[in-house]
């Protein structure tokens, strides 16, 4: 356990007795379970921010760095350290696959008033772990402290690191009381009969065979992977290298320790018992992340995707455990046509001051100007791309 203390504003004075601890290990997190609730900073708004998670979960090297005032909890941030592979996005892919240190940071809990003191105060300290070239944190909503505080561009000038920022529109679908209302209010009059219509078109081609089935459970997680990679291999977007679902052992992991703290639900919609289409999500920030889909091509022309959606908008409905779906970013049109509501996330990186890690940092900008520079120019392209790569996909999954 490492001890950093917080100065103030005014110089190296320490500022109202707070002083921060690094814990470290799964035996610690599990230590930590009592204190943090006991001063009200548990539940977390996500799992993984919870220690038992990090105790229990995927992760190998757990950490959290507590704010403590006269030895009473007051904030925290938890982390894991990994060892990975950095890939350089472009656009909606990304390339490469550079050895890296990486710190994944899960959130930040506390009391307003104190966060930029005790903000700064976890930095100092996460900047004396030596094994990391990036910091990461993802998917942070815009208003939280932490992201407020990674925005700041003195941070690169006080902690010798450069912080890359990006913030991004989201969608989501704020639930009703009951869905037949957030139909009424979301679609109109014609728009609720095209809908329908497709959800019928579907069961018209197979009646009676037309299923979804809802995975939740640790022992959920072995049918929804292989039937969801089935699927997954036969998309154009695993043909183009975006993110679809791989069923590798980190993938297994994770999942099974999502679903053991009831933060999974995931879908898969049966068509004559053959799987046709996938949704793989998980429950944060009290809303289900439309994490990844995918359809079989071979049943494009029964907008399965959609049909699932639909489908999957009645059962969150009926069972209220969450106030909302999230789509997160670059959302697909038909998303749109169900959303209601929208957010503005952000996701940041540190780059260390050293010669690597400012190398990774030069390769992921230059590729991201390269591609901003080059999409207006492709962009007409790629609907006619889309459609031979499905119609490549059909044809491969029907010789097989």
């Amino acid at each position: 356990m490492n001890d950093a203390l917080i100065a103030d504003k005014r110089g190296d004075r320490i500022a109202d007795g707070l002083h921060v601890r690094r814990h470290e290990g799964r035996g610690a997190m599990r230590d930590l379970v009592s204190p943090l609730r006991s001063a009200g900073l548990l539940p977390a708004p996500l799992v993984e921010m919870e220690p038992f998670y990090l105790a229990d979960g995927p992760e190998e090297r757990p950490g959290m760095l507590v704010a403590y005032r006269d030895d009473q909890p007051v904030a925290y941030l938890p982390y894991a350290l990994r060892r990975t592979a950095f890939r350089i996005a472009i656009g909606p892919t990304s390339l490469g696959r550079f050895p890296c240190g990486q710190l994944i940071v899960f959130g930040y809990v506390g009391f307003r008033e104190d966060d930029a003191s005790i903000l700064d105060g976890f930095l100092a300290s996460l900047m004396e772990i030596d094994a990391w070239d990036v910091l990461q944190v993802f998917e942070l909503p815009a208003d939280n402290a932490l992201a407020r505080y990674v925005r700041d561009p003195r941070l690169a000038r006080r902690r010798g690191g450069r912080a890359v920022c990006r913030t991004y529109d989201t969608i989501h679908v704020v639930l009703e009381r009951e869905f037949e209302t957030y139909l009424q209010r979301q679609f109109t009059r014609k728009t609720r009969y095209n809908l329908r219509r497709e959800v019928r078109r579907l069961d018209e081609a197979a009646p009676g065979q037309v299923a979804v089935k809802v995975y939740t459970s640790v022992a959920d997680v072995p049918e929804f992977l292989r039937h969801a990679e089935t699927i997954a291999r036969t998309t154009y977007q695993r043909t183009l290298g975006f993110a679809t679902l791989h069923a590798t052992e980190s993938v297994v992991r994770r999942t099974t320790a999502l679903a053991a703290h009831a933060s999974w639900r995931s879908y898969v919609l049966f068509v004559q018992g053959v799987p046709a289409a996938y949704c793989h999500g998980t429950v944060r920030w009290d809303s289900l992340s439309y994490d990844l889909v995918g359809y079989d091509p071979r049943f494009a022309r029964l907008n399965p995707g959609k049909v699932l959606l639909h489908r999957i908008l009645e059962d969150l409905h009926e069972w209220r455990g969450i106030g909302s779906l999230e789509f997160g970013r670059g959302a697909a049109e038909y998303k749109r046509l169900f959303a209601n509501g929208q957010a503005v996330e952000l996701d940041a990186t540190i780059y260390r001051a050293r010669p690597y890690a400012q190398t990774l940092r030069w390769l992921a900008a230059g590729a991201d100007a390269g591609y901003r520079r080059l999409r207006p120019l492709v962009r007409p392209c790629l609907p006619y791309v889309k459609r031979g790569i499905r119609g490549l996909a059909v044809r491969s999954v029907s010789r097989t």
